[in-house]
């Protein structure tokens, strides 16, 4: 059901992204030579405008007032509320007839719905998801509550971060049940922290959020994660002191770049 969810959720987002790149006009082979009418018709900002509110338009068809969840689903949700927030900073006059209902909703009615208190679950990276999230709704509405959400959220995560085996010297675990550490629950982190000190810097003491972002990136850098080919490796082996990192890779550097933008 979750993997349904996040293929629904991932397709829209996909038909969003795919809209707000293609002009509006028909399909012409290589070969082909564009009419004139089609030459002359090129799309404009307003037309893009058109096709990112028709891409959050049809996202929000899959949004639930009773959960404050998109089709149900967790950390993908947190994903969707950031698009959201996304959309309202390029477009918030368009924007906030939707924003102003469903940014408090879903801080109200989510947590409750899986029986996640605080947006707390099972797994770090999932938390670390929510954390974006409401830093970037923070952004666009200026309403502390939101910020607030967000640092009460990283806690459990910091609190977790160096209570993986000895032989890594460090890091975030993945989950509650200490089954892997990953780079995505761990690059989360870094995000996170450097957002938060961003945003904090001197709360709640002098460079507290800054601190944790350098501790988690030279962590990181060192952890054996980045390969020979700058390739962030899947995660750690556990079993293995973790001296060999599982061979799954993301893209390259993907893992990483730009966790330190503001």
């Amino acid at each position: 059901m979750l993997r349904s969810t996040a293929i629904r959720i991932l397709a829209v987002l996909f038909t969003f992204n795919v809209s707000c790149a293609l002009p509006h006009h028909n399909h012409q082979s290589a070969h082909s030579h564009p009419t004139p009418s089609l030459l002359n018709r090129r799309a404009t900002a307003i037309d893009y405008v058109a096709y990112a509110a028709a891409g959050i338009d049809q996202m929000q068809t899959y949004y639930s007032a009773s959960t404050g969840l998109w089709s149900n689903a967790w950390w993908n949700s947190a994903n969707a509320l950031t698009l959201l927030a996304d959309f309202q900073e390029y477009f918030p006059e368009k924007a906030r007839a939707t924003t102003n209902i469903v940014f408090p909703m879903t801080l109200r009615q989510a947590p409750a719905n899986p029986g996640f208190a605080g947006f707390i679950d099972g797994f770090y990276d999932d938390e670390l998801w929510w954390v974006l999230a409401w830093i970037k709704v923070y952004d666009v509405t200026g309403d502390a509550t939101y910020l607030d959400t967000a640092a009460t959220l990283f806690e459990d995560s910091k609190n977790a971060w160096g209570t993986t085996p000895a032989a890594c010297k460090g890091g975030l675990w993945w989950d509650k049940a200490h089954t892997s550490v990953n780079a995505v629950a761990n690059a989360l982190y870094i995000t996170a922290a450097a957002k938060l000190a961003n945003r904090r810097p001197s709360f709640p003491s002098p460079a507290y959020y800054y601190n944790e972002a350098v501790k988690a990136t030279t962590w990181f850098i060192n952890s054996g994660l980045i390969n020979s080919e700058n390739q962030i490796n899947d995660g750690l082996d556990i079993a293995n002191n973790c001296l060999q990192p599982r061979n799954n890779t993301q893209r390259p550097g993907g893992a990483i770049m730009g966790k330190w933008r503001r």
